[in-house]
């Protein structure tokens, strides 16, 4: 997939498109370095921490102002949510009507399901915290028909601050300004 990338970049004439392959968790770039940050259909393949720790390291390398946009499975095999057990029944019908050998393939993924080594899918509301809890703004999801969604967010020009830590550094920036303000007027007081 890098390299049809690369290579659909140069035909293009595009010289500013560089193609890496690397661990999601562990993006051998430096921070600030990237405008854009494509993920496509591989991040439900890691468990929850993962996931998280390969939001955290999308946000670290995009610029101020970056964007990242990923497509990826959006529902949980929780049955609570309504969509969830839509998008589950949809697939276990699916693999139902195409007889033995989607039984098969029903019994395996069960198997990997049980044993921790199948996919990892997470719902629209995971993914939403998720983003957020990394740091990103303007976070905005739209789901499928299918099991997919779609997500884009934008790295902050805050300097990366979560919109907690955003607002604990307002606030002790206020604290701050108050009490330069109070020692300012002590001091005027005391003829200094």
């Amino acid at each position: 997939m890098g390299e049809y990338l690369r290579v659909k970049a140069s035909s293009a004439g595009l010289e500013n498109v560089e193609t890496v392959l690397a661990s999601a968790v562990s993006l051998p770039l430096v921070d600030g370095i990237a405008d854009l940050v494509v993920s496509n259909y591989c991040l439900h393949e890691l468990r929850h921490a993962d996931k998280r720790r390969a939001l955290e390291e999308a946000r670290r390398v995009l610029r101020p102002g970056g964007r990242l946009v990923m497509g990826d499975m959006m529902f949980s095999l929780n049955p609570a949510g309504a969509r969830d057990r839509r998008v589950v029944a949809g697939m276990l019908g699916k693999l139902a009507r195409r007889g033995l050998p989607g039984l098969w393939r029903l019994l395996k993924n069960a198997g990997r399901l049980l044993s921790g080594r199948g996919e990892h899918p997470a719902n629209a509301a995971w993914w939403e915290d998720a983003l957020r809890q990394a740091g990103f703004s303007g976070v905005a999801i739209e789901t499928l028909a299918h099991e997919g969604g779609i997500a884009v967010a934008e790295a902050p020009s805050n300097g990366g601050l979560s919109s907690t830590q955003d607002a604990a550094l307002s606030r002790a920036r206020a604290e701050m300004r108050l009490r330069v303000g109070h020692e300012s007027r002590r001091a005027s007081a005391a003829g200094e």
